[in-house]
């Protein structure tokens, strides 16, 4: 299985404030020294050769976050 994080529609890459997991069929997405920049719409597009299936959580920065995890819960399954 592919995943694909996106933000507000566009891919995101790995990096020192994108940190990607993934843990058995969990996928993480963590912000750390979240900005009020790094709010919108957040996606995890997971993709099979059953199918694809996508997860959209909206981010709202009110004020300086140490750490937000998105898609910490969120467990994605596409069957054949």
């Amino acid at each position: 299985m592919l995943a694909f994080r996106l933000k507000n529609g566009r891919e995101i890459k790995p990096s020192e404030v994108y940190i990607m997991t993934k843990k058995d069929q969990t996928h993480s997405l963590t912000i750390k020294n979240t900005r009020l920049d790094d709010g919108g719409q957040y996606s995890v597009k997971a993709v099979n050769e059953g199918g694809e299936l996508v997860s959209t959580a909206k981010l709202t920065v009110k004020g300086k976050a140490l750490k937000v995890d998105l898609f910490a819960n969120c467990n994605t399954l596409i069957r054949t």
